[in-house]
């Protein structure tokens, strides 16, 4: 048997686990053995697929505008890290977008929290003053129609009165006004949101973005390398929806990234300390 090779002994062998295997006991070992471990897997596997967390977002980003067509990007995708992109518009008509992540920070969670509620502050409030503004608009529209009509009915019922010319005094220049406003304008500065709720793991996921508290636009991300780094936004469907649907909209989906964020956070720290006492209990062995 020196010098057999390996084919030669394994050969040998053959009959020797052949009786081991033909022996009832054994033969309960193994499979009892090989069940409880495909069982195991299967459940792993049935658990990862039917967790209620998959569908929760998977980050939520602030887009802070720099020009017309260019935008920052603020994204919390946990409670500790945020990403910073840029955001390149393609067309005028506001649908195909290209973003480029600049940086990536891994930062304390509290000072992701104040991050996240600021922007979110910072969204409310231009979100609010544009609805006022809209409101304002659409009064001030109506009064004057109200106004046109009641001049007509007068022109009506009296066609020989000619109305008495009525001159205003001069004013400023208006344009030159508003511009200078639009410019000076802080609500300018109020970012958008978009949440990331994703598809096939991170690299394409479905794009949920609130312009404001009466628009809900939807889009496609799909990242086109597998670092990360280079995705495109392609924008199919825009909504023009009421204020308590998007306050609804706006609250679940904020509600199940932070549920999202919250459990990440867990099993993260759940994970560090078992390694942790596993370290502790291997060199407490040696």
């Amino acid at each position: 048997m020196s010098g057999a090779g390996p084919s030669t002994m394994f050969q040998y062998y053959i009959p020797q686990l052949q009786s081991c295997f033909n022996s009832p006991i054994n033969q309960y070992w193994v499979n009892g053995k090989f069940k409880g471990i495909l069982t195991e897997q299967q459940r792993i596997m049935i658990a990862k697929n039917l967790n209620p967390f998959n569908i929760c977002p998977s980050s939520v980003t602030f887009w802070f505008p720099i020009t017309k067509f260019v935008s920052l990007g603020v994204t919390v995708s946990s409670l500790q890290r945020i990403i910073i992109t840029i955001r390149q518009q393609i067309e005028p008509h506001r649908t195909i977008f290209l973003s480029f992540r600049i940086l990536q920070l891994k930062i304390p969670f509290p000072l992701t929290l104040l991050t996240m509620f600021s922007s979110l502050g910072l969204w409310v409030n231009g979100a609010v003053n544009k609805l006022l503004e809209n409101a304002t608009t659409q009064l001030l529209n109506e009064q004057e129609e109200r106004l046109n009509y009641l001049e007509e009915k007068i022109q009506s019922l009296f066609p020989d009165i000619a109305p008495e010319p009525f001159t205003l005094p001069p004013a400023p220049d208006v344009q030159e006004q508003e511009k200078v406003w639009e410019t000076l304008n802080p609500f300018n500065l109020s970012p958008s949101m978009t949440l990331n709720f994703p598809i096939y793991k991170t690299h394409t996921s479905l794009n949920l973005s609130f312009m404001d508290l009466q628009r809900i636009a939807i889009s496609n991300r799909q990242f086109l390398e597998p670092q990360d780094i280079i995705y495109t936004l392609i924008r199919f469907i825009e909504l023009r929806t009421p204020f308590p649907l998007t306050i609804l909209a706006l609250f679940l989906s904020l509600g199940l990234f932070i549920n999202g964020s919250i459990n990440e956070f867990e099993q993260g720290t759940r994970n560090g300390i078992m390694n942790e006492v596993k370290r502790i209990f291997r060199e407490y062995r040696k």
